[in-house]
């Protein structure tokens, strides 16, 4: 095994987060246009410089979209080669390191350290080969199933927050406010919001975060399965494949949710799960 100058592992980490950045900037920013907006209705102010100022933000936002898009795109091509290599002993070639290292920024790549030493990234300790491959893909599919369960509580809670919230307000003031300006500022506040929730697509994520719980869980049922039968490379290849297919065109997990979670996890994983 030859160590090489940059650390794939940590490579892949860091595409995964640089990701993960770009897609909160980019919420941020659709975010930032609906409010603008609803700040120029609500006080009925159109501005010279408020189109450009609306064409700034959407630009910027499906800027953001693109540089997420393609530093995960890395990230999860990173992600099957080290879990290939880590299940079937598949050495990641140099080349396809120095063609990733190529698209990476000079900033990034002196962030990477050198690989030092392969870290038990999985809990499976059995040699390389099918059954530590469907090991791997039965820890990997149950780490995603919760952690995609637990954002898409989190997105329906803000959905069911927004919308009911908006709805509460709007039928509370219409019985209680006389005056017709309020009313009409207040419609518009409404609207804002349940056009923010819209656009962040909350309603989309949360249906495509409890999507990927169910191929993950199949994903890891599966794997159990194959367990009880002595199958070989290719059923486990096979398997592979499609989890990572799932995986790629999953919605991210920001990191602070996983680092919430990552020892609770950990703990159930190694006390019951880890064989």
């Amino acid at each position: 095994m030859t160590a090489l100058r940059h650390d794939p592992r940590k490579l892949c980490k860091a595409y995964l987060s640089l990701s993960k950045r770009w897609w909160g900037a980019m919420l941020v920013s659709k975010a930032a246009l609906i409010l603008v907006s609803a700040v120029f209705i609500w006080l009925s102010v159109l501005s010279k410089f408020s189109p450009f100022l609306a064409l700034a933000l959407t630009l910027s936002a499906e800027y953001c979209a693109w540089r997420s898009d393609k530093a995960k795109a890395l990230g999860e091509t990173l992600l099957r080669k080290l879990d290939y290599r880590d299940s079937f002993g598949w050495e990641i070639s140099k080349s396809e390191l120095s063609d990733v290292l190529a698209r990476t920024s000079k900033k990034l790549r002196r962030q990477i350290p050198p690989e030092d030493s392969r870290e038990g990234y999985f809990a499976s300790r059995d040699p390389v080969g099918a059954t530590r491959a469907l090991r791997n893909i039965q820890e990997s599919a149950w780490w995603s199933k919760h952690l995609a369960e637990k954002m898409g509580r989190y997105t329906l809670g803000a959905t069911t927050v927004a919308t009911i919230g908006s709805i509460l307000l709007l039928i509370i003031t219409v019985g209680t406010v006389q005056n017709f300006q309020v009313l009409v500022g207040i419609g518009r506040v409404v609207t804002a919001v349940l056009m923010l929730a819209g656009s962040l697509g909350l309603v989309r994520l949360t249906a495509a975060y409890y999507y990927f719980n169910r191929k993950a869980q199949r994903a890891e049922e599966r794997a159990e399965e194959l367990l009880k039968y002595d199958c070989g490379e290719i059923e486990a290849i096979k398997l592979y494949h499609e989890y990572h297919l799932d995986r790629a065109i999953a919605p991210l997990v920001p990191d602070h949710v996983w680092k919430w979670n990552r020892d609770q996890l950990n703990e159930l994983w190694n006390d019951y799960r880890a064989t």
